[in-house]
């Protein structure tokens, strides 16, 4: 699940190096295969999809349907993600058949919630500092 909504910030802020080029130049350089080797496996874990369980499934459908509920806060350094819309979360959850694991869905959403916020401002925090010249 962490590695999902990890996955899920770095996709929504477009957070992926290219090396294409790089690696491009490394060909044309006649660079060692290993060298080359090691630069394309880094662009491929980078690119990688998240893997994860069958019991995950309900969890990670509902954190995607909050996509679009974010809120989000300015501040004077630029923008901060505080989390999702619980209270919508709390909605979807009552509109699903009754299985007596609301509770269960609901800290899991907190936990991939926090895991996407902290990558969310970890890359809007590197965007500012590099914007600022630090």
């Amino acid at each position: 699940m962490i590695e999902a909504a990890q996955h899920w910030a770095r996709c929504h802020l477009d957070d992926f190096d290219d090396q294409s080029a790089f690696i491009a130049q490394l060909y044309a350089s006649g660079a060692p295969p290993e060298i080359i080797a090691e630069h394309e496996a880094e662009q491929a874990e980078e690119h990688a999809d998240f893997i994860y369980n069958d019991d995950e499934a309900e969890i990670i459908t509902l954190f995607l349907r909050l996509e679009n509920r974010w809120q989000i806060v300015p501040t004077f350094g630029g923008l901060f993600y505080q989390g999702v819309d619980a209270a919508f979360a709390i909605k979807l959850l009552e509109l699903r058949p009754p299985t007596g694991a609301v509770l269960d869905v609901i800290d899991d959403l907190l936990l991939m919630e926090a895991a996407a916020k902290a990558k969310l401002n970890e890359i809007l925090n590197r965007r500012a500092e590099e914007k600022n010249g630090k």
